[in-house]
């Protein structure tokens, strides 16, 4: 077959049902060590060799009929207690040893068995009672909760951090995503997917409604502070005392908007609160280098100053 067990990756299985060749005649879905330099019940020095049995288990794939294959699954998750996981770990198994198998020219029974773990795991969960379905669904309604989600969202203080915290919820669910699911239930990262739809067009509401009309006092409207920076060194020089926590994180987004309407610079009379928040999001290494030498020249002067 060309199948070796040097060449072989390992899998535990938890059960791992077999028949003892030499006590009865074994029938084709049954998995025995037959044929494999260890005991009938693949025990090496008294323990269980597992990787024994998952060479068995690729031989099984190698030479089992295609008409066979729901046979054989069938029987052998009725010979365990969690079928689930049994299947699992099989699958696995396949996967890990893919290599292989192309390599001794059996890409066409894995591609057999990876079809019929799908149909019995299908036919296992159509099977389960209902008492049992609405406990998964409580299980996975808990571990992934768009409710936490969103009491989440009320603390993060702008649509950068709202989005970002979104799709980290969204690919921690599809990296830990069951291969079941109830039928009465919508899947998390769809409710995340809604979720998202929603913050983008809030955003867009946002962005497209004027600010209100400032209220004219008997003052007249203070001109804008002009500002021997750029735009991208006034951002970083905020993002500084942003990062030592000197403004409240929940103002970020307020921040960028008062640079933009208080401040302007040597290019620029009229600055964009959108490119300030930039800046401020994703600072470049001028601004940075630039604002690191004043804030040294910053430093020296408060030692001066208090030494007198």
């Amino acid at each position: 077959m060309g199948l070796h067990l040097i060449e072989l990756t390992q899998v535990d299985f938890p059960e791992h049902p077999f028949a003892d060749y030499t006590q009865t005649q074994p029938t084709d879905i049954e998995i025995t060590a037959e044929g494999l330099a260890c005991l009938p019940d693949f025990t090496v020095e008294g323990q269980v060799s597992m990787k024994n049995y998952c060479l068995a288990l690729l031989q099984k794939t190698t030479n089992l009929p295609r008409h066979r294959w729901d046979t054989f699954l069938a029987w052998q998750c009725d010979q365990v207690r969690k079928p689930f996981v049994w299947l699992q770990r099989f699958e696995l198994l396949l996967m890990l040893n893919q290599p292989l198998l192309a390599k001794a020219g059996c890409q066409t029974s894995f591609q057999l068995a990876s079809a019929s773990i799908e149909r019995a795991r299908r036919a296992i969960w159509q099977g389960v009672s209902e008492e049992l379905e609405g406990s998964i669904a409580e299980f996975y309604s808990l571990r992934f909760s768009i409710h936490d989600v969103k009491e989440q969202l009320k603390h993060l203080p702008d649509f950068t951090d709202k989005l970002a915290y979104l799709l980290e919820a969204k690919t921690s669910y599809l990296q830990n995503k069951p291969s079941f699911t109830a039928s009465n239930i919508v899947p998390f990262d769809l409710q995340i997917d809604l979720e998202i739809e929603k913050l983008r067009q809030l955003e867009m509401l946002v962005s497209t409604i004027a600010p209100p009309p400032l209220q004219m006092n008997e003052e007249a409207v203070l001109p804008k502070i002009k500002i021997n920076l750029s735009v991208a060194e006034l951002a970083y020089f905020f993002r500084a005392m942003y990062d030592l926590d000197l403004i409240p994180r929940q103002y970020k987004t307020e921040v960028c908007k008062f640079l933009a309407a208080h401040f302007q610079t040597k290019q620029s009379e009229d600055i964009s609160w959108r490119s300030v928040k930039n800046h401020f999001d994703a600072p470049t290494s001028k601004a940075m280098e630039t604002c690191f030498e004043k804030f040294a020249h910053l430093m020296q002067k408060a030692k001066k100053d208090r030494g007198k």
